[in-house]
């Protein structure tokens, strides 16, 4: 099945919406090493592995909150416990995307988010040989 690139961008913004807004709360970060995210939209599971550390992980929550200001008119976020519930308004690639998202932490070793997408994030252990932090591949 082929997606259209506009629906992809919008897919991408969705995850990166879901995904990542909680992440900018501190006791929500990854665990330096390798991390497989699922992410489930739209009938369709990527899945991703990613080789983090402390630097990656202070440069993506950057990332995150620069875009989430520049693009939303809404980022609320409240912690009950190991629950993360995010509330946005933003425009992604020309789409306005509401979200409403609870990501429940599962120790330090693994997130489940869930909203518009499904995303289940576990820690595998230390980055394989080779691998620097930042470094993403896509499995599937």
């Amino acid at each position: 099945m082929t997606i259209n690139r506009n629906l992809a961008s919008l897919i991408v913004g969705v995850i990166a919406l879901a995904g990542t807004s909680a992440f900018a709360v501190e006791g929500l970060t990854h665990k330096p090493g390798l991390w497989e995210t699922k992410v489930q939209v739209a009938g369709r599971t990527m899945v991703t592995q990613m080789c983090t550390d402390a630097a990656t992980e202070a440069s993506n929550l950057t990332t995150t909150a620069a875009y989430m200001k520049a693009n939303c008119t809404k980022n609320e976020l409240t912690q009950q416990g190991d629950k993360f519930i995010s509330d946005s308004e933003c425009t992604f690639a020309g789409h306005h995307v509401t979200g409403h998202v609870v990501t429940t932490r599962i120790g330090d070793t693994g997130f489940h988010t869930e909203g518009t997408t499904i995303v289940d994030a576990k820690w595998l252990g230390p980055c394989k040989a080779g691998q620097k932090p930042g470094d993403t591949m896509r499995q599937r």
